[in-house]
């Protein structure tokens, strides 16, 4: 008769997890795409959008209401139930540090994701400057290929054979194949700002039509080491989480019970973003994830001096949280460092390579007065110096972008206008 009941209860259960289900999937799928502007998007407009529809960032501001609520329900203990709770008191600091803490992962989360924005933005500008080089230097093959092919069938100069119109053949199609690499990097970066903006694959993206940015801006690495100590999300949030794990030896004390919940049962203040190491030719050292505990059990003598261990390991944990943070941002220092030479050296050398292909431009339609086999060579080093070029500014502004990143947003990068 119990079964015959479940063998009954089971379609109907069916039945109300369908309806449960169904209008939720309803309201996704009836979700209407962002109104983009009616122009090509520029760095400014894929930040703002991004700002608005990111769910990492939905998921921090949600933590942070969590956090805030937790905060408002410890307020609204009162009677005499919380006069008998002689930890409330320390229990709504800890839950203001909560706060702290989950505005402090907002912030980083907003950072980061403001990096991950640019990143993909000066992909998709990286890219096609790299393929205008590359379909310049195709022109120029292309037209020299059929014009020695010509003369070789009316024999107009015999120093030209098959093998020449091989010879061009062979440096033609290899650059051809780099010009699919860039078609393919320009349509990896187009998805990877559909995916930080959280729009549809099917969202055709309008990308503004525009060099890579070259902002005059001023770095000072001392600037750039302080900052990065004091308006770092994951710093404030290991020094705030520190604080509550000192104050959690007070909390166990106020306690005579056996059986005494933590902090961390009641309040999301978790060192969330511990950095993962990396070993092999890039090398980084990783963080140490906060240890505690939802409760802690046994006597009061017995529970404060384990508290006492959880708060001197916190205080470890933000000592070398604090260490990771001077390590990435003296990394991020150096690299825009290295790069910023390079713009230089690289961009007199792309100017040389702009004369020297404009030249070789115009000798491949008038009358050849070299050896194509040394000619072809020539146009290829004057593309490489300016692909050379594109990358070095590339670079240079990805590393203005990482400092932006490390320093919680001090530093302004003016990559976006």
């Amino acid at each position: 008769m119990c079964s015959c009941r479940r063998r009954n209860r089971a379609p109907s259960l069916l039945f109300a997890l369908t309806l449960l289900f169904v209008p939720a999937t309803l309201t996704v799928a009836q979700i209407p795409p962002p109104a983009l502007p009616d122009r090509p998007l520029r760095l400014a407009d894929c930040l703002a959008i991004s700002q608005e529809r990111q769910p990492s960032l939905a998921v921090a501001r949600a933590r942070l209401a969590a956090a805030q609520s937790k905060l408002a329900s410890l307020e609204s203990l009162n009677g005499p139930m919380a006069r008998m709770r002689h930890d409330l008191p320390i229990r709504r600091q800890q839950a203001q540090l909560g706060i702290g803490a989950a505005q402090a992962d907002l912030a980083r989360l907003e950072a980061e994701n403001r990096y991950v924005v640019t990143r993909a933005y000066l992909s998709v500008l990286y890219a096609r400057a790299q393929r205008n080089v590359l379909d310049d230097l195709i022109e120029d093959l292309r037209y020299l290929r059929e014009r020695v092919r010509t003369a070789v069938e009316k024999k107009e100069r015999p120093e030209w054979t098959a093998a020449t119109v091989d010879l061009i053949t062979l440096y033609l199609r290899r650059t051809e194949a780099r010009r699919a690499e860039a078609d393919r990097g320009i349509s990896l970066s187009l998805a990877a700002v559909r995916e930080a903006l959280n729009l549809a694959p099917t969202v055709c993206l309008n990308i503004a039509d525009e060099p890579i940015p070259q902002p005059a801006v001023t770095v000072c690495r001392e600037d750039i080491l302080a900052a990065a100590l004091t308006r770092r999300g994951e710093s404030i949030e290991t020094d705030l989480t520190a604080e509550a794990a000192a104050l959690e030896i007070d909390a166990q004390v106020a306690r005579i019970r056996r059986v005494v919940n933590t902090f961390a049962a009641g309040a999301d203040l978790y060192a969330k973003h511990v950095p993962q190491p990396i070993y092999g030719e890039e090398f980084r050292p990783g963080g140490i994830p906060l240890a505690m505990p939802h409760v802690l059990v046994g006597p009061r003598a017995g529970r404060v001096e384990t508290a006492q261990e959880l708060s001197a390991q916190a205080a470890a944990v933000t000592q070398k949280t604090r260490n990771l943070i001077i390590l990435e941002a003296e990394e991020a220092y150096y690299q825009w460092e290295e790069w910023s030479r390079k713009v230089i050296a690289l961009g007199e050398a792309e100017k040389v390579g702009t004369r020297l292909g404009r030249r070789l431009h115009e000798e491949f339609r008038g009358p050849l007065k070299g050896l194509v086999e040394t000619l072809v060579p020539e146009s290829l080093l004057a593309a490489q110096a300016r692909t050379d070029y594109n990358e070095a500014l590339f670079r240079q502004a990805i590393a203005l972008a990482a400092l932006e990143r490390v320093t919680g947003g001090a530093f302004c990068a003016d990559l976006a206008k």
